[in-house]
């Protein structure tokens, strides 16, 4: 189910929500369309496909800023880049993750980590992908 989050404080200038008041951000206004302007389509139906799926672990918002597409629940869990041919997914998690789809890892703290994974088409949102998802949308409810 993808929508706003009603407690979450919310800019009077750009109207964009945020988990704490005041929080810097960027007013820049961007759309989830201008990423993918010029694009192929395999990429939009893709970005769809996630956003549906995530949409079912609950309330979600999408936050499109000049460089990526945020996803969040209270706060960002994931976010996507646009590239020529692929989507890259990068996702918060509480430990490391060692598996072969994982293009990089970011240790952030003692309990958190920044994880990338390359999406090119729907099938590429499998069972496992989702579970990493589900787990990440936990910690930033």
């Amino acid at each position: 189910m993808i929508a706003s989050v009603g407690s979450l404080w919310k800019c009077p200038n750009c109207g964009r929500r945020f988990a704490n008041r005041n929080q810097w951000h960027s007013c820049v206004s961007y759309s989830v369309d201008d990423h993918f302007r010029g694009k192929p389509a395999a990429l939009k139906e893709t970005f769809d496909f996630l956003l549906q799926k995530v949409g079912e672990f609950g309330h979600v918002r999408v936050d499109a800023v000049k460089t990526s597409i945020n996803i969040a629940a209270k706060s960002h869990f994931a976010g996507v880049q646009v590239l020529k041919t692929s989507l890259k997914l990068g996702f918060m998690y509480d430990r490391p993750l060692d598996d072969k789809r994982i293009l990089s890892s970011q240790q952030l703290s003692d309990t958190n980590w920044s994880h990338t994974v390359s999406l090119a088409q729907k099938a590429d949102v499998d069972a496992q992908l989702l579970d990493w998802l589900r787990h990440a949308y936990s910690l930033g409810s």
